[in-house]
């Protein structure tokens, strides 16, 4: 998929930038330069992300959805 700027000093919508789909798991990058990379993940019920390891700030926020979040162990 194209990645897309995000629109300068304007407000936006996250859930704009990611669509539903029928494929279980949508991954889209809006965002990735030297200070940052923002990634959107969509995904179908009982669907996830594997466990990962990154060496800078994570964000998440969740638009739809109910989600069981680890991070280190807890």
């Amino acid at each position: 998929m194209a990645r897309q700027s995000l629109p300068a000093s304007e407000a936006f919508k996250l859930a704009d930038y990611v669509e539903y789909s029928q494929n279980p798991k949508v991954i889209r990058t809006i965002v990735d330069n030297k200070a940052d990379t923002i990634t959107l993940f969509a995904f179908d019920a009982g669907q996830g992300l594997s466990e990962y390891s990154i060496p800078f700030d994570t964000i998440a926020q969740l638009l739809d959805a109910e989600a069981k979040l680890t991070i280190g162990a807890k």
